[in-house]
């Protein structure tokens, strides 16, 4: 004899675990989705980082860094000049004040 509350039970089981497989596989799915996107940024931020500091090396290469060491040099030079002009004026004024 076949027993109806043991094959409601069985049925339950068996769908039961049918469900809960199908939904380990989705969530197997989408965990592994949401690694590929984080692997993806995170290669994508390396690079950017990396360019960077190869763009940052790249400006201490001999040309680059006489071209830049000659304008700094050029810059200070005439800030010293013009400071050094003004200065030497107002004390020309003020001793032509004094005399």
């Amino acid at each position: 004899m076949c027993n109806p509350a043991l094959a409601v039970g069985v049925a339950s089981t068996l769908g039961g675990t049918y469900l809960k497989n199908q939904a380990a596989n989705r969530a197997d799915r989408l965990a592994q989705s949401a690694e590929d996107r984080f692997n993806q940024s995170n290669v994508a931020l390396e690079t950017e980082a990396r360019d960077g500091v190869n763009k940052t090396g790249s400006n201490f290469e001999r040309s680059a860094f006489d071209a830049g060491t000659g304008m700094e040099t050029e810059r200070l030079a005439n800030l010293f000049n013009n400071t050094t002009t003004i200065l030497n004026g107002h004390c020309l004024l003020h001793l032509a004040y004094q005399l």
